[in-house]
């Protein structure tokens, strides 16, 4: 499953892509029970859609990526203001980006706002590369972000959390144009 989810993270939008089980079994060194089973449970979380035909990538527009970034800041926010300061503590601040630290934040929280954040920030991660073409690699982000969390400011970690995901949401298009390779 976890070499799986991360071929797929790595690929990038698969965009309505076939995902071939026998193919992709033999290329994990696995039989194909094993791959329909880590599909199976993918396509549970929204990360690829099952077909009449086997599985496949999703498919966004620039309408369905920002609304799914806009679902990553409901949750993210709620999750990270639920953990609050004693929960920040615990997270360190080796996060390479904002993605990062935001998802560690988040995970402070622990139960149902957490695994729905974890399942949004799923099916975020194949654009990520992209997302670091189209609006830069938000160190700043990080930083301000990071300031925040070590002052135990829960206003404005949720403002951090906020601007984070509503520049990904208004950014979609040129987001989805860089995943698909008309944006350098």
């Amino acid at each position: 499953m976890d070499a799986l989810r991360h071929r797929l993270e790595a690929t990038g939008p698969l965009q309505g892509a076939a995902l071939p089980i026998n193919a992709l079994a033999k290329g994990l060194g696995v039989s194909p029970t094993p791959v329909r089973e880590a599909l199976a449970m993918l396509a549970g979380e929204g990360a690829i859609v099952r077909t009449a035909a086997g599985y496949c990538g999703a498919t966004h527009d620039p309408a369905s990526l920002a609304g799914l970034y806009g679902l990553g800041r409901v949750l993210a926010v709620a999750a990270v203001l639920r953990s609050g300061p004693e929960g920040w503590s615990l997270v360190g601040s080796q996060a390479q980006d904002a993605d990062a630290l935001i998802r560690d934040l988040a995970a402070a929280a622990d139960g149902a706002l957490a695994a729905a954040h974890r399942r949004v920030h799923a099916q975020l991660v194949p654009f990520a590369a992209a997302t670091r073409r189209a609006l830069g690699d938000g160190e700043a982000e990080r930083d301000r972000l990071l300031a925040a969390v070590r002052a135990g400011n829960a206003g404005e970690v949720g403002q951090r959390v906020r601007r984070y995901y509503d520049r990904r949401a208004n950014g979609a298009a040129r987001v989805l144009a860089a995943s698909v390779g008309l944006l350098k």
